[in-house]
């Protein structure tokens, strides 16, 4: 059987990440246009890590609990 996505919970995510989005441009485009000549630098960082933290998430989210469970002692430790 395969785990249904909760649209919502999807839906809101990907709302509050173009909302934070928004505001990292709205807070350092100045500084950044300033300091790195580039008023999106700590945009088009924030997006990179962003696309890097959904692709962790697709990948976790596949992964079997039971599986989960056998490597936790070595997650924790780490």
């Amino acid at each position: 059987m395969r785990n249904k996505i909760d649209r919502t919970l999807l839906i809101i995510t990907i709302l509050l990440v173009i909302f934070g989005l928004f505001m990292v441009y709205s807070a350092s485009n100045v500084v950044a246009l300033y300091k790195y000549k580039d008023s999106f630098y700590f945009i088009k960082r924030q997006l990179l890590l962003s696309v890097v933290g959904w692709i962790l998430f697709i990948l976790f989210a596949s992964v079997k609990i039971s599986f989960i469970k056998k490597i936790l002692p070595t997650l924790v430790i780490g």
